[in-house]
């Protein structure tokens, strides 16, 4: 099994969804494949505009196997990262595509949050994404009162 966590919220019908309108292709996913399963080691997913042509805008979302010790997590998808850039290079794109992690707003303060992070961060470092930007999410919620006397 793969390892989502809170740092992904990629899931298998998610997937199917962006891959039916274009953002995901199969040509953007890259798996890093064991030759002892069947089972992908780790899967690293890159999105792009539905009509997009070429090479896709950003990475979406690094999953690993969750059977792999913590501290080889980032040292596979670094390896898997670092393969799918050389591809891109060739294919003409001038660095590394921005990586986009969606967090829980209390992951600073999460465990698991900042565990799946770290090996991700870690993992991208080593292939150059070495910038962080940090944006927030705000939502309106309208409520609705009752006037009713």
């Amino acid at each position: 099994m793969l390892i989502p966590g809170p740092a992904s919220g990629v899931t298998p019908d998610t997937y199917q969804t962006r891959l039916s309108s274009g953002e995901y292709r199969h040509e953007w996913t890259w798996i890093a494949e064991s030759s002892a399963d069947d089972l992908p080691l780790a899967v690293a997913i890159w999105w792009g505009i539905d009509r997009s042509e070429g090479l896709p805008s950003s990475l979406d979302a690094l999953l690993v196997r969750d059977s792999l010790e913590p501290a080889d997590r980032a040292r596979v998808a670094s390896a898997l990262l670092a393969e799918a850039q050389k591809f891109h290079a060739r294919a003409g794109a001038d660095g590394p595509a921005a990586f986009h992690v969606f967090l829980p707003p209390d992951w600073r303060s999460s465990p698991d949050a900042t565990a799946a992070l770290d090996w991700r961060a870690e993992a991208t470092r080593d292939i150059g994404l070495t910038e962080t930007l940090e944006r927030l999410h705000f939502e309106f919620a309208a409520q609705i009162e009752s006037v009713i006397p």
